[in-house]
């Protein structure tokens, strides 16, 4: 099967090596992601510090991590951005990169908000090397169709985004 796909204003073919072209153009992307990151890491911390309204969230504001994909499966967040990272750890296997994704909170199951500390509503960085997930993501970003919800699934083996639970209207 041969479909052309945009990555980056240039057309690439899908093959079997086309994961690894995906991740050639990620780590390249990486590199310039690289120049902005620690500008926007102090921006973003230090307006959390401004805007706090309590000295708790004041102190929180520079302590943020990120959390991890593969951790919420079952959850719905919505997605704002990606950042691009190369990925140095030799302890696990992977494509050579990760992302990060500015993130809300908007359902999940009870367990997995308490295992990871968030709350409905709560702002978080996702990080994933998952290259389905972060497939998803880059097509909604080189489509201008950021931000979007989606639901946080595990298929066999592999980390997905699933379109968001169907809800009843309310009226």
């Amino acid at each position: 099967m041969v479909k052309e796909t945009e990555l980056s204003g240039e057309v690439v073919v899908a093959s079997r090596g086309f994961t690894q072209t995906f991740a050639g153009y990620m780590i390249g992307r990486a590199e310039t992601d690289a120049e902005n990151r620690g500008e926007a890491a102090f921006d973003q911390q230090l307006a959390a510090m401004m805007n706090a309204e309590t000295e708790d969230e004041a102190w929180a504001a520079d302590e943020t991590g990120t959390t991890q994909a593969r951790d919420l499966v079952g959850c719905e967040i919505q997605i704002f951005n990606m950042t691009s990272h190369a990925s140095t750890r030799e302890d696990i296997e992977g494509l050579g990169f990760f992302i990060t994704c500015n993130a809300v909170m908007l359902a999940g199951p009870k367990n997995v908000l308490t295992a990871t500390g968030l709350k409905v509503g709560d702002e978080f960085v996702l990080s994933t090397g998952a290259p389905l997930v972060v497939g998803k993501i880059r097509w909604h970003e080189a489509h201008e169709k950021l931000p979007f919800a989606a639901q946080i699934i595990q298929a066999g083996r592999a980390l997905k985004l699933a379109r968001p639970v169907e809800r009843a209207v309310q009226g």
